[in-house]
């Protein structure tokens, strides 16, 4: 109550983002230092996939972040078994009043990822803390890599934006993403989608999962360049396709 932009930001953290299966399968070797095995591993895999850990505001636990010492058993280079000690500091939810402090640390780093790429190398590595609300498939890496300057800044500007528009998306939970007309989001055709099998095959890109989908929809971002995605009406999801020139229409032949 009162809090609903804290609320709904807490909760798209928590159930929205996919773990990746390799960082959970991390925690067989890793093990708390300091704590007791209850409390341990459940921290540990917060630490391990930036979780947020949740509880109830006892002795202890009433801060807003939490500093998680553990150690993980890791091969080197020339095969031998290491064990290395970290310490990972993970966001931590028991009162209402810590939602916002977690909600400006996320949306910094956000601010702070983006701002720091120089190039699309270095915006796909940082991809899932710039645009938490976006998933990309795996052809966006070789479409990027060559990126930067005023093209960069420009793609950045407009993955931010449509990772907002997800975002609010996903908290109104509306038949179809809201604003994307206004921010001049494009959906083809009909010459390119039914009547022209070979400039549609062209919005054809590997998904996250692999097989290869179409990406009609669309949106600028400087000169000829576009971004293309789809999204899911079930999952509220949208995924980044393609990062491309502008593809041949029926107006756009060559």
């Amino acid at each position: 109550s009162g809090a609903r932009d804290e609320r709904d930001f807490i909760m798209d953290l928590l159930f929205n983002k996919g773990r990746p299966l390799s960082d959970v399968g991390r925690l067989r070797d890793c093990e708390a230092t300091t704590l007791p095995p209850e409390d341990g591993k459940p921290l540990v895999l917060c630490a391990i996939t930036d979780g947020i850990a949740v509880g109830f505001p006892s002795d202890g636990w009433e801060r807003d972040h939490l500093p998680i010492p553990f150690n993980e058993t890791l091969i080197d280079d020339d095969g031998n078994i290491v064990e290395k000690s970290k310490t990972k500091t993970i966001d931590n939810l028991t009162l209402r009043a810590h939602a916002r402090k977690i909600c400006e640390r996320h949306h910094r780093r956000q601010r702070d990822a983006r701002r720091r790429c120089r190039n699309g190398t270095e915006l796909w590595e940082v991809r899932g803390i710039a645009f938490p609300n976006l998933v990309f498939g795996p052809d966006v890496e070789g479409h990027i890599a060559e990126l930067g300057g005023t093209d960069l800044r420009m793609l950045v500007d407009k993955l931010a934006m449509l990772d907002a528009l997800t975002a609010q998306w996903r908290n109104n939970r509306a038949p179809a993403p809201p604003g994307w007309k206004e921010a001049g989001v494009r959906n083809e055709g009909e010459q390119v989608r039914r009547m022209n099998p070979e400039f549609r095959e062209e919005r054809r890109f590997r998904t996250r999962h692999g097989p290869r989908e179409l990406f009609f929809w669309h949106i600028d971002f400087r000169d000829d360049k576009r971004i293309h995605f789809r999204y899911d009406l079930r999952t509220y999801e949208v995924e980044i396709g393609g990062i491309v020139g502008h593809l041949r229409t029926a107006r756009h032949r060559h």
